[in-house]
């Protein structure tokens, strides 16, 4: 379930969560925005996240940012 690859847009995924936790971020109505996996970095995954609403409005100030080792 888990992929550590880059990608812009897509499902989220944590290295460090559950498959629930995983889940529910994914039905919580944020985005995955940018996500910079091993193949940038061989170490984990930078993962920006964006509500849905402040997508629409181009308003990036509020993205959340996580990062994941692997």
């Amino acid at each position: 379930m888990f992929a550590g690859k880059s990608k812009i847009f897509g499902y989220y995924t944590n290295l460090q969560m559950t498959e629930k936790q995983v889940t529910n971020v994914n039905e919580s109505g944020k985005l995955l925005l940018l996500q910079i996996g091993e193949n940038f970095n061989n170490e984990g995954l930078f993962i920006v996240l964006i509500n849905k609403e402040d997508l629409a409005r181009c308003d990036f100030s509020k993205c959340k940012l996580e990062w994941s080792q692997s």
